[in-house]
């Protein structure tokens, strides 16, 4: 049985699950466009001259942007999968996405001030986001209904190589009619 994808549901409501699988499709789809975006933003821009590499950073910040509103919600899922709340894209996701956004004004001066604070919060954000992509991508979700909904994988209690359905009725042989002459 295929299932198509809901993209409006996927990619605008937080309440349910999402599953390993469709959450893959999902960031494939969304990192592929964006990649897409870059790549022909970036060629215009070298190529043909049409704007600038000033531009180019805009066009380039106005699609993380529209990559990240476009990931909280099956991100959230994910988490909601793992019984985790959603507040848990916070620590995965916000915090070393400003590390390396403010990064570059921030700890210029505090580490004139304290010698290593630099390195220490580059091996934290690593540490984060190598838990994160362990919990998104590669975990496995709570089996069965959670907190957040029923499983989203489908139950499978028959091995798939088997060739009989044992969902079907079965099919009784009809009683043998009784004879009406006896054969003497």
């Amino acid at each position: 049985m295929i299932r198509k994808m809901d993209w409006n549901i996927l990619l605008a409501s937080t309440r349910g699950r999402l599953h390993l699988k469709p959450f893959w499709i999902t960031t494939a789809a969304v990192y592929g466009l964006s990649t897409v975006i870059y790549f022909a933003s970036y060629y215009a821009a070298a190529r043909y001259r049409v704007f600038y590499f000033q531009e180019f950073l805009l066009i380039v910040n106005a699609v993380v942007s529209i990559q990240f509103f476009l990931m909280c919600a099956p991100i959230i899922k994910r988490l909601h999968d793992l019984d985790r709340s959603g507040w848990w894209l916070v620590p995965m996701w916000v915090l070393p996405q400003g590390y390396f956004l403010l990064g570059r004004f921030l700890l210029p001066p505090l580490e004139a001030q304290f010698a290593g604070i630099g390195s220490v919060s580059a091996v934290l954000v690593f540490v984060i986001l190598v838990w994160a992509f362990l919990a998104l991508f590669v975990l496995r979700g709570t089996a069965g209904a959670n907190h957040y909904g029923p499983d989203p994988r489908p139950v499978r209690l028959v091995p798939r190589f088997w060739k009989f359905d044992l969902n079907a009725p079965i099919a009784l042989p009809a009683p043998a009619q009784p004879a009406l002459y006896s054969a003497a």
